[in-house]
């Protein structure tokens, strides 16, 4: 990890984080008290099991929380783009990070120690506010994810990723939909929650059908609507 200074003033993410409605005396405080941290990919942000010392948002890039069961496998549980917190719920629970976090591409991570982070909750009332919201969103999320996993099928179920990166990742080029994000296989399989081959031959499937295809390793979306139709078949 290399570190790197940046007022927060002059942070361009600012207004999709938790620290969206602070005046400029509350930001200066954020930005004195943060650090940031240059993640290269693959690179370990934080190991499961370690003792939570504070949390984390990113800047630029995209950071996987990955938790692995007794059994050693590996689950992607969340992925953490530019704006948004990680690792606070350990830092209110107090409990060890439950996850793994691990960078996906270069990445520019700050980092929050936990007791100034809960002072500014105590003064500042509109990060509070914020907070919740993600929180509840978090909640909400993570309901849908195991309701999918129960309900649905495989093939459902990565529509509904490739639906849901199309919102969060999607760039729109000359009327296709490129998904700003890189995973393998492996990755694509753990958050559907299939086997490797399976979503291999769904890829080969939905291109066959018109509904995405791939230029490098990155995948275009074709057929938003098609795909939507999937979800709910």
């Amino acid at each position: 990890m290399k570190t790197a200074n940046l007022d927060c003033q002059n942070c361009e993410m600012r207004s999709k984080s938790v620290f969206c409605d602070l005046k400029t005396s509350g930001i200066k405080k954020v930005s004195d008290n943060k650090c940031m941290g240059i993640y290269k990919k693959g690179e370990i942000i934080y190991h499961q099991g370690a003792n939570p010392a504070g949390l984390y948002c990113v800047h630029d890039g995209k950071v996987k929380l990955s938790s692995i069961s007794n059994d050693g496998k590996s689950t992607i549980i969340s992925i953490s783009s530019p704006g948004e917190l990680f690792a606070h719920k350990n830092v209110f629970n107090n409990q060890v990070y439950q996850t793994s976090a691990i960078a996906i591409e270069e990445s520019k991570v700050c980092f929050i120690e936990k007791k100034f982070f809960f002072d500014l909750l105590q003064e500042e009332p509109s990060v509070s506010l914020q907070l919740v919201s993600q929180m509840a969103k978090e909640m909400g999320a993570a309901v849908k994810s195991i309701s999918d996993l129960t309900q649905k099928t495989v093939r459902a179920r990565f529509a509904t990723f490739l639906v849901d990166a199309c919102k969060n990742f999607g760039k729109e080029i000359d009327g296709k939909t490129y998904l700003d994000i890189k995973l393998t296989r492996e990755e694509l399989a753990s958050i559907v929650g299939g086997a490797t081959e399976t979503v291999i031959r769904l890829i080969s499937d939905f291109k066959d059908e018109g509904l995405i295809t791939q230029e490098g390793k990155t995948i275009v979306i074709l057929d938003l609507d098609a795909l939507k139709d999937e979800i709910d078949s």
